[in-house]
Order: structure tokens, then C-alpha cells, then sequence
């Protein structure tokens, strides 16, 4: 205690000393606290896609608020889906929730409505089954799902023969082929199931050949040509915006954006469960 005070009372004698050392051990913090995150993220911590730096996901941004959200119109998420000079595969979801059978309460579980491509995105692959077959997403064909890792523990308690079980829910059942590794819990982190389909019918033309218009729920990530910019993709979706505004007025107060993948879901641990 006594060389704590000896040593407090040469700092106060030496201000301009002090003022160096702190500033010196605050930076060198600082700089190793940020070496860390970026191994960590780099290392520890990586996004289930091979060339993570080509990935990105579309947002709506309000052209006069600036606030953003996760889901398109469907005018847009069909002109960009027909885009095939700038996107190598492109993965269009939908939000979904499904309610358990069965039970007094039955139990909402949330997942996502996804279409064939969006599965071939990712390197994670199921620990056990498969993934959706190329017909699968075809109405009679659909009623199929991948679970993830945590609904299978804690609903089915980790039971290795699930694949080929009838999960029956409030609105049909649904036969299990897959499950996700515990890590892979796309977008939200909350997500239990994936089921696949050909595209809302929001995404659809009319017999007349116009686009169907609807709410700004459709989630898409896209992967990048080798070669394509970017700042590319976002003129792009700006002359996009500028174009269905004419043409769609109700889609005029938005904008699309571009923003990498990592930006969309930093807040998911890949690669921990809780």
C-alpha cells in the first residue's frame, strides 16, 4: 500500500509524464482490443459462405427518414431476382411461423419460406438428412422442412431418427429431411425451420404480364459476380428505385441498398448457440 502512495505521488508530480503513459497504455488497449475482434471475427467467428466479401443483402431504406428494413416490395425483389449480370445465385426468404399441434396451447415456432437456390448459398450443410430436392419447392411437393439443431434437442430430444418423421402443425404436417448444425440459425438467430417454396405469389406476374404488388417482406442475399463492384450493385439499385417509382408509384417513398452480409448479421454467433 505504501509503494501504491509513493508511486501516486510521483505521477501527480510528473503531470506531463502521466499524461503520456495513459495516453500510451490507453492506445496500446485500444489497438489490441481491436486486433482481437478482427481475428476473432475473421478466425473465430465466420459467416457459413465461401468469399464472404462478395455477399450482400438487399434493405429498403426510406428516401426521406433514412431508417431501413430487412424486407423488399415485391416490385423490386422481382426486377433484381431477373438480374443476371451482376448476381452469380441469388436466395430469396420469406418470414413464416407455424403453430404445433397437439397440445391445449399450441406453440408457435418461427421460421422462413425459402426458395430452391437459397440453400445452395451457404456452406453449412445438415448434420443429418439432406437438403431440399430441385422439385421440392412445387405446390404438392413442398411439404417437406429442415429443422434446426435447437428445435430438434429441445423438441425431439436429439432423436437420430427423425429423418422421415411427420411434424403436424395447426395448418398441415410437414416430414422432416434435414437438421442444421447448431450454428446455423439464419437471419435472426431465432429461426427453427426452413420450408421451401417457388416464391410467394407476390412475387409473380399477373396474366396480363404486370407485376404483383405487395408488402416489403421478402428477404433477399445475393452473391456478387467475380469482377462486379459493389458501388455496381448499388447504381443499379438506384436507376432500379428511380424506374419502378415512374412506373409503381406506391413504391416511390423507398429506395433499395446494398450492404454486406457480415453488416446484416454481425450480431449473430455463428458459430455458438444459446
Amino acid at each position: 500500500m505504501h509503494d501504491l502512495r509513493f508511486a501516486f505521488r510521483q505521477l501527480l508530480k510528473n503531470p506531463g509524464f502521466t499524461a503520456v503513459a495513459v495516453l500510451t497504455l490507453a492506445l496500446g488497449i485500444g489497438a489490441t482490443t481491436a486486433i482481437f475482434s478482427v481475428t476473432r471475427t475473421l478466425l473465430f467467428d465466420p459467416l457459413p459462405v465461401s468469399n464472404s466479401d462478395r455477399f450482400i443483402e438487399l434493405v429498403a431504406v426510406h428516401k426521406k427518414q433514412g431508417w431501413s428494413t430487412p424486407g423488399l416490395d415485391s416490385v423490386t425483389a422481382l426486377a433484381v431476382a431477373e438480374q443476371t449480370n451482376l448476381f452469380t445465385r441469388l436466395g430469396i426468404y420469406q418470414y413464416d411461423d407455424l403453430q404445433l399441434r397437439g397440445q391445449d396451447f399450441p406453440e408457435t415456432i418461427t421460421g422462413l419460406k425459402v426458395t430452391p437456390q437459397f440453400l445452395s448459398l451457404w456452406t453449412a450443410r445438415p448434420i443429418l438428412g439432406r437438403t431440399f430436392g430441385s422439385t421440392e419447392a412445387l405446390p404438392g411437393q413442398d411439404e417437406v422442412m429442415l429443422i434446426s439443431h435447437r428445435l430438434w434437442q429441445s423438441r425431439f430430444g436429439g432423436d437420430p431418427a427423425i429423418i422421415g418423421k411427420t411434424i403436424r402443425f395447426v395448418s398441415g404436417s410437414f416430414t422432416v429431411v434435414g437438421v442444421m448444425p447448431p450454428y446455423f440459425r439464419f437471419p435472426t438467430g431465432r429461426d427453427d425451420y426452413w420450408r421451401p417454396f417457388a416464391g410467394p405469389p407476390l412475387l409473380t406476374r399477373g396474366a396480363d404480364g404486370s407485376i404483383r404488388y405487395g408488402a416489403r417482406n421478402i428477404g433477399v442475399v445475393a452473391e456478387i459476380k467475380p469482377g462486379a463492384r459493389p458501388s455496381q450493385v448499388q447504381e443499379y439499385l438506384g436507376l432500379l428505385a428511380q424506374r419502378l417509382a415512374a412506373e409503381h408509384p406506391s413504391t416511390g417513398e423507398f429506395t433499395a441498398r446494398a450492404r454486406a452480409f457480415r453488416e446484416s448479421f454481425g450480431a449473430i454467433r455463428w458459430g455458438q448457440t444459446k
